[in-house]
């Protein structure tokens, strides 16, 4: 009995994080390339998603790329690749700032 709460609850949470990068990449989408930059430097500061959850926000970032690439904005592309690289350098047991 418990153990089903904890899997709805996990489901339920995942969906609410899933439609979270949903809008976010919607709203990436439908923005002009210089917005595009300030919309995705904004949710990678304050979505404790992206921030607490490196593999999430790595898929984040390649889908960010994706839509880089298929509008042909380098600039987003090349800020997704600093982040990713910002997040992988920073990241793991070595980071006493955690």
């Amino acid at each position: 009995m418990l153990r089903s709460r904890w899997l709805i609850l996990l489901v339920c949470l995942l969906a609410c994080f899933s439609a979270n990068a949903d809008h976010f990449l919607q709203q990436i989408q439908k923005a002009t390339p210089s917005r595009r930059i300030i919309i995705l430097l904004n949710y990678f500061d304050t979505c404790t998603v992206v921030t607490k959850n490196q593999k999430q926000a790595f898929a984040v970032l390649k889908q960010l790329d994706d839509i880089g690439r298929t509008y042909q904005d380098e600039q987003l592309r090349r800020y997704a690749r600093f982040i990713g690289d910002t997040y992988a350098k920073n990241s793991g047991s070595s980071n006493t700032q955690k």
